[in-house]
């Protein structure tokens, strides 16, 4: 554990975040080194279970050259890849927790099309496999309100730390 976050439970610096763009109709995937404090980027509220926008308090490098698993998750014929530290929570719509991911786990992801009206939320997924991947360099954001974000370019849901 480092001193900056509760768990490092993080992502490498080519994992795609959505972020919101100025004017607040498109957004666009950057990867989580470009988002910065205030920006606004894709959160589930589980409260009022609804896709919402929200701002960015904290981001950055959380850790130097952490353990990276490589985690496959598909969702029908689309299959996608997120690396991350092997702690980092996935939201898991079964049992509607946050946990580490494994393989068969099911797992949250949001489609989206060009425009913030366009998203899509709870499109069931499932992690095909977990692999070691070697060590990186790891990356995370925090938010206002909610503690979840879209995380890689097929948008898996997962926990953020306050970093």
């Amino acid at each position: 554990m480092c001193n900056k976050c509760k768990s490092c439970d993080c992502f490498t610096e080519n994992t795609l975040v959505t972020r919101m763009l100025e004017g607040g109709n498109t957004y666009e995937q950057v990867p989580i080194t470009a988002i910065k404090m205030g920006d606004k980027v894709l959160s589930y509220n589980t409260k009022k279970d609804k896709l919402e926008f929200k701002k960015v308090k904290s981001s950055g490098l959380t850790r130097k050259h952490a353990d990276i698993v490589e985690v496959a998750i598909s969702s029908g014929d689309y299959k996608f890849y997120v690396k991350c530290t092997p702690d980092h929570r996935f939201y898991n719509p079964i049992k509607k927790i946050y946990e580490a991911p494994y393989e068969g786990m099911d797992v949250d992801v949001s489609t989206t099309k060009s425009t913030a009206a366009h998203l899509r939320k709870h499109q069931a997924a499932k992690i095909t496999s977990v692999t070691y991947s070697g060590v990186a360099d790891v990356y995370d954001i925090g938010l206002f309100g909610n503690h979840t974000f879209y995380a890689g370019e097929g948008q898996v849901l997962v926990h953020n730390q306050t970093i």
